[in-house]
């Protein structure tokens, strides 16, 4: 929630009040009861993580701290990173390739 790109500086205020207001203790322990990363100890199946690596809003650092998380309880983790991507899988071959079950 602290990464929002500058052109949502018009809207802060009324996000914080929708979604959290990271700025307050108790909005941060909000959060963080529902992150999967203070959820780590609950995890126990293999995970496939996909990351836009343009995405401004969900930065790469924060995908690769769950990644290594779940690495650390020796869970099998794939980890995709698409570099020609920003917030979601909007060009065809990426989209396909991230949602295709391989045969």
């Amino acid at each position: 929630m602290e990464n929002r790109p500058p052109y949502w500086a018009d809207f802060v205020v009324q996000f914080n009040r929708r979604h959290a207001d990271v700025r307050t203790e108790e909005w941060r322990g909000f959060l963080r009861s529902r992150s999967p990363l203070y959820k780590v100890d609950q995890i126990i199946k293999p995970m496939l993580v996909g990351h836009e690596a343009n995405d401004v809003r969900c930065t790469l650092a924060q995908s690769d701290l769950i990644v290594a998380a779940v690495q650390a309880k020796k869970i099998r983790v794939t980890y995709v990173v698409f570099p020609d991507e920003g917030h979601g899988f909007y060009r065809p071959q990426n989209s396909d390739s991230w949602s295709t079950p391989s045969r």
